[in-house]
C-alpha cells in the first residue's frame, strides 16, 4: 500500500469520507491542528488511517512520527505552519511534496509580492499544488507551479451521505416545498450572518411572512444573534444529527463576505437544496448554475440580497422542485472516490 502523510491544519468532518476512500489503497498518517472548539466533532476510527494532534507533540516527536511513517507522498496545508514547512523542506526532491490551499487569486498587492518573492520559497519545498478550484489554480500558477503540477478538487463533500439525504428529502418534499431557508456555518463576522437575518426579516415581511430561517452553528457572535419569531437558532449540530434539520428545510443560503471555497455548498447541492450564495463563495463556480438551481448576490449589498430573497420567496413549488433536482445534479461533479483517485495518482 502507498504510504501517505498529511501535515494538516484544522480537520473538518467532510475529510473523513475522503480519507476512508483513499485508505482502501494506501496507509495514511495525519498530523493535524487541534479540533476547533467552535465545531467540536469527533474524529472517527478509520482502518489504515492514524491521527496525531499536533498540540500533543513537540517538533522532535512530530519528526519521528513522520519519519516512522516512511512517506512516499507528503501533503501540507498551506504555508503558515513553520514546523510543517521545515519538514516539507527535508523531504523535497526525495518524494512528491504537495502544498494544499484554498486561497483565491485576487491580484492584491500582497499576492503580487508573493508571486515574485515567495515563489522560490514555495517551490523549494513543494513539487505539486492541490487546490480547491480554478481561482486557486490561477494563484498556484502565479507562484510558479506548472499547470501540469496543479490539481483542483481538493475539497469534497461526503457525496454518498448527502445523496442519501436527497432521496429522503425528495420523498419528504414531494408535496409542498418547505418554505424554510437554511444556513449552516459559524457565527463569525466573515459569514455575514447579521445581514442574513436582517435581510431575511425585510424580505419575508415584503412577501407576506410565508418563510422561516433556520441557522445551524455556533461561534463568537452567537450570543449577539438577531432574534425573530421566524428565525430559529439551533446551535452546533454533530454531522450525524444533521438529517432531522434538513428534511423540512428548503433552500440553502450562504451570505459570506469571504469564503475561499465552502464545502457546505457541495453538501447542500448533493442534498438537493436550491442555492442562494454571495459572490464571494468559491464553490459557487462549480455547483451554482444561475437561474437553474439558484442565484448569487453581492455580499456587500443588502439591497441585492433582499432582492434575491424576494425573488426566491416568490417562486412556485414546482419551480423550487426543479431547482432542487438541478442542484443534486450539479453536486455529482466531485466525490471522495475522485478525490482518492487524484491523491493516489500524484507522482
Amino acid at each position: 500500500m502507498k504510504r501517505i502523510t498529511f501535515l494538516y491544519s484544522e480537520l473538518a468532518g467532510y475529510l473523513f469520507a475522503c480519507f476512508e476512500m483513499a485508505a482502501k489503497d494506501a496507509s495514511l498518517t495525519v498530523v493535524h491542528w487541534p479540533v476547533n472548539e467552535e465545531a467540536p466533532f469527533s474524529i472517527p476510527q478509520i482502518e489504515n488511517v492514524t491521527f496525531h494532534s499536533k498540540d500533543r507533540l513537540d517538533i522532535d516527536e512530530m519528526e519521528s512520527i513522520v519519519g516512522e511513517s516512511v512517506p512516499q507522498l507528503l501533503l501540507v496545508s498551506g504555508w503558515l505552519d513553520k514546523d510543517y514547512l521545515r519538514l516539507a523542506r527535508s523531504y523535497a526532491k526525495k518524494i512528491p511534496t504537495v502544498i494544499l490551499f484554498d486561497t483565491q487569486w485576487t491580484g492584491s498587492f500582497k499576492q503580487r509580492v508573493m508571486s515574485i518573492g515567495g515563489s522560490g520559497f514555495i517551490k523549494s519545498r513543494f513539487s505539486h499544488a492541490w487546490v480547491a478550484g480554478e481561482a486557486q489554480k490561477k494563484y498556484a500558477m502565479k507562484i510558479g507551479f506548472d499547470a501540469s503540477k496543479v490539481m483542483t478538487g481538493f475539497y469534497s463533500a461526503d457525496v454518498q451521505h448527502f445523496n442519501d439525504i436527497y432521496k429522503e428529502r425528495s420523498a419528504h418534499i414531494s408535496g409542498d416545498f418547505p418554505r424554510r431557508l437554511l444556513y449552516v456555518g459559524r457565527y463569525v463576522e466573515q459569514k455575514n450572518i447579521d445581514m442574513l437575518c436582517s435581510a431575511f426579516i425585510e424580505a419575508n415581511e415584503a412577501t407576506g411572512r410565508q418563510w422561516s430561517l433556520r441557522c445551524i452553528g455556533t461561534g463568537e457572535l452567537f450570543d449577539q444573534r438577531i432574534e425573530n419569531e421566524c428565525i430559529e437558532h439551533v446551535g452546533f449540530v454533530q454531522p450525524k444529527d444533521l438529517l432531522q434539520y434538513l428534511l423540512d428545510s428548503g433552500v440553502f443560503v450562504l451570505p459570506s463576505l469571504f469564503e475561499p471555497w465552502g464545502v457546505a455548498v457541495h453538501e447542500m447541492a448533493c442534498a438537493g437544496f436550491p442555492l442562494l450564495l454571495s459572490d464571494k463563495i468559491g464553490a459557487g463556480e462549480l455547483f451554482l448554475k444561475e437561474g437553474h438551481n439558484g442565484w448569487k448576490f453581492s455580499a456587500s449589498s443588502k439591497k441585492d440580497f433582499v432582492d434575491g430573497l424576494k425573488r426566491l420567496m416568490s417562486m412556485e413549488d414546482i419551480e423550487l422542485l426543479e431547482f432542487s433536482k438541478e442542484s443534486h445534479r450539479q453536486g455529482q461533479q466531485l466525490s471522495p472516490s475522485q478525490w482518492a483517485g487524484r491523491l493516489l495518482g500524484i507522482s
